[in-house]
């Protein structure tokens, strides 16, 4: 009876061994930095209200700047944007399909942004997506020799956000935005930040 016993337990741990319902547990392999990626890792950053997500996906803190299109009459309302000089868009990316030419925006840094984000996510009862912020069209730059790839501009679809602060829902419109990435240590991070609305 204890052989049976025996015999039974040993096969069924070797079937155990090359089960394929059970299989080998180990580390999952990488997921693969893409710019489109980076997009939902920055959207999986609001919608947990994680601060240190947001600053993982910034290339350089020194070179950041975001930029925002504001029509005149409501720029009169945001003190925020009142005392920021506006930039010409024209003079930091070459012309290509994603931008308008001849356009302003008013520029934030770094600074700014985070301390934005920041209250935000610390105010914020709730961050949800209630369209998705997804990558669209990606346009790559390559090196000289055309051989390595070094920045990327992703343009989003629109999406839009919905913010409970104090018990109150707030929906914010997102018509379009541009992100221009380079890579660090082989992921795509986040260097400019323009808002098309």
């Amino acid at each position: 009876m204890i052989f049976r016993f025996f015999i039974l337990f040993s096969a069924i741990s070797l079937t155990a061994c090359f089960n394929p319902f059970f299989p080998d547990k180990g580390t999952p392999p990488p997921i693969v930095s893409s710019p489109a990626r980076t997009i939902q890792l920055l959207r999986e950053a609001y919608e947990r209200r994680d601060i240190f997500a947001f600053e993982n996906l910034i290339y350089s803190t020194a070179e950041f700047s975001s930029y925002t299109q504001i029509s005149e009459s409501y720029t009169s309302t945001l003190s925020n944007f009142m005392f920021e000089p506006r930039v010409f868009i024209d003079s930091i990316f070459p012309p290509n399909r994603f931008f308008p030419r001849g356009r302003s925006y008013y520029e934030l840094k770094w600074e700014q942004e985070h301390r934005i984000h920041s209250r935000m996510f610390d105010r914020a009862e709730e961050i949800v997506f209630l369209r998705p912020l997804v990558a669209g069209e990606t346009i790559f730059e390559t090196d000289e020799t055309g051989t390595d790839t070094i920045s990327a501009l992703v343009k989003t679809e629109s999406s839009q956000i919905r913010i409970k602060y104090r018990g109150q829902d707030f929906t914010v419109d997102a018509t379009g935005q541009i992100f221009a990435m380079k890579r660090r240590n082989g992921a795509w991070k986040i260097w400019k930040w323009i808002e098309l609305n």
